[in-house]
């Protein structure tokens, strides 16, 4: 029985599913390729990026998203999903942007 349809990909139970997960860091970002059981939520994703990568994120103060959309840890995930792990921003791009044409003046 089908269990989700993806971008072109039909998922069954007992299928594994494919997903690409990367997480930006102020260093640079780290890609990885992910294998989750079919009906794999966000939460579940994230669990296994973080024994991956533990402390080389801040786990406190991200956001996750799938395609560049932010979405909840609830989320259920399809084939060939690309998850993405947000840092916090630092500053705000406008007010960023602001500061750096005050100086060149």
């Amino acid at each position: 029985m089908p269990l989700s349809i993806g971008r072109s990909k039909l998922v069954s139970e007992g299928q594994r599913l494919r997903c690409f997960a990367v997480c930006d860091r102020a260093e640079g970002p780290i890609e990885c390729e992910l294998d989750l059981p079919a009906g794999a939520t966000l939460a579940q994703a994230l669990e296994q990026l973080h024994d991956r990568f533990g402390a080389l994120i801040d786990w406190q103060h991200v956001a996750t998203g799938v395609w560049g959309e932010l979405q909840p840890g609830s989320y259920h995930l399809q084939a060939d999903d690309r998850i993405e792990v947000y840092r916090p921003l630092l500053q705000d791009p406008r007010q960023a942007r602001r500061e750096r044409a005050r100086r060149r003046r």
